[in-house]
């Protein structure tokens, strides 16, 4: 599979777990566990209580395709496979800990 389609594959993953993160929240009535444990990155920017903006729910759409490029463009995936998600699993722990009274 070429570099396109694993990148175009990652974004519609990404985007299928951002509406699935958006109906388990249940528009803020439901919990936010798995928008943080799928997207930590957007949900650090909640860390003053502040609303998630256009800009992160960008990059949380971002983010997959991001790692699949990362991914499939290093010349040794195994080390890049244990990065990406000794980053990801940090910034999740960072989500549970740092964002927001409201998002939680």
């Amino acid at each position: 599979m070429n570099l396109a389609k694993n990148i175009l594959l990652s974004f519609l993953l990404g985007l299928f777990l951002l509406v699935a993160a958006y109906f388990v929240a249940a528009n803020g009535h439901g919990t936010f566990s798995f928008a943080k444990l799928v997207f930590p990155y957007t949900l650090l920017s909640t860390m003053d209580n502040n609303p998630i903006t256009g800009i992160y729910v960008l990059l949380a759409l971002i983010q997959f395709p991001l790692y699949s490029f990362v991914y499939l463009k290093s010349k040794r995936s195994d080390i890049s496979l244990l990065a990406l998600l000794a980053i990801h699993a940090l910034f999740v722990v960072l989500a549970f800990m740092y964002s927001g009274a409201l998002f939680v």
